[in-house]
């Protein structure tokens, strides 16, 4: 697409490859940068793009692409397919089907209609199911739910910040909810 930029964000196992693919240069712009900073990068964008090949959960990269009124084209894998609804705030692609990503990507950038109208949809989803405090309140329901099953005491506190004070030592999954919840807090859209 003609004046398209590209700011490819992260790195891993394929970064050699992607670049061999897509080298970097004016229009394609490789960075890594901390959960701090990529609100203002997704900001940056028209498009955000999450690509992922195997199982993927709640993506927290898609949530603030969401929160940033942008629309975004995913793979059907794993919570995307909760997060992005086809159509309405971006597109589901089938994993590995470049041609239908590519496709995707185009029909948004050269669409500026249909990617403001998915953009507004994308912030409309993402107020309505993904600020913090609604995120922490479907989950404690969920964990308390399962205390209600169990004699064992509560194993999650009420908020992520509750365990440092107290010492709680949270069991694994709990302590990624709890690092999941407290990097919602910082998208600012999320508040």
């Amino acid at each position: 697409v003609p004046d398209a930029r590209y700011i490819i964000c992260g790195s891993g196992p394929e970064e050699d490859e992607m670049k061999r693919m897509l080298p970097p240069g004016e229009d394609v712009h490789y960075m890594v940068a901390s959960i701090e900073e990529m609100p203002a990068i997704v900001r940056m964008g028209s498009i955000v793009v999450v690509p992922s090949l195997g199982s993927e959960g709640t993506s927290l990269s898609a949530i603030e692409g969401l929160a940033s009124g942008k629309p975004v084209v995913a793979t059907s894998v794993g919570g995307l397919t909760n997060v992005i609804v086809d159509g309405f705030n971006g597109f589901l692609v089938e994993p590995g089907n470049v041609g239908e990503l590519v496709q995707s990507i185009k029909k948004l950038m050269l669409d500026a209609e249909l990617r403001q109208r998915m953009g507004s949809n994308a912030r409309s989803v993402a107020r309505a199911s993904f600020t913090s405090s609604n995120w922490s309140s479907k989950w404690r329901q969920v964990i308390d739910q399962l205390g209600a099953s169990s004699s064992t005491q509560r194993v999650l506190p009420r908020s992520s910040t509750d365990s440092a004070r107290s010492g709680l030592s949270l069991h694994p999954p709990f302590a990624r909810f709890a690092r999941q919840d407290r990097a919602l807090r910082r998208v600012p859209h999320l508040q």
